[in-house]
């Protein structure tokens, strides 16, 4: 990891905080489960790959009611800069408005250098792959 795990926990804590304090109508992932250094795997199998995100009525007489379910990470994506290679996990973290979409204010990238993560949230993000 190197240079590119300059958080300490403290500070990764921290941030932990402020993303699960964002107002959310409902939440589905909590990130107090996952830590710097943990691999992608490890995380996908602590957060689930997938989230019930509401329920289908599929038969009224008998009140019988289908998970409707997301994928977990939502999104995923590689990306280069200055010769190093980040992975980018979204996940869905919670739902703040129902409006049958999922924006950015929903979900929370997970970032990862060398199959490690090294920080969570969009200031991270931004700051680190601006």
């Amino acid at each position: 990891m190197g240079e590119e795990a300059d958080l300490s926990p403290t500070e990764m804590a921290r941030r932990v905080e402020e993303i699960e304090a964002s107002a959310m109508v409902r939440r589905f992932v909590s990130l107090r489960l996952v830590h710097q250094g943990m691999t992608r795997q490890e995380i996908q199998s602590v957060l689930n790959d997938k989230v019930i995100v509401g329920y289908e009525l599929t038969d009224p007489a008998g009140r019988q009611y289908k998970p409707l379910t997301v994928d977990n990470p939502y999104r995923s994506q590689t990306v280069m800069r200055a010769d190093k290679e980040y992975v980018v996990d979204y996940y869905l973290a919670g739902i703040k408005e129902q409006d049958d979409r999922v924006t950015d204010d929903e979900l929370v990238p997970l970032v990862f250098y060398q199959d490690k993560l090294i920080g969570t949230g969009w200031a991270f993000l931004k700051a680190r792959i601006p």
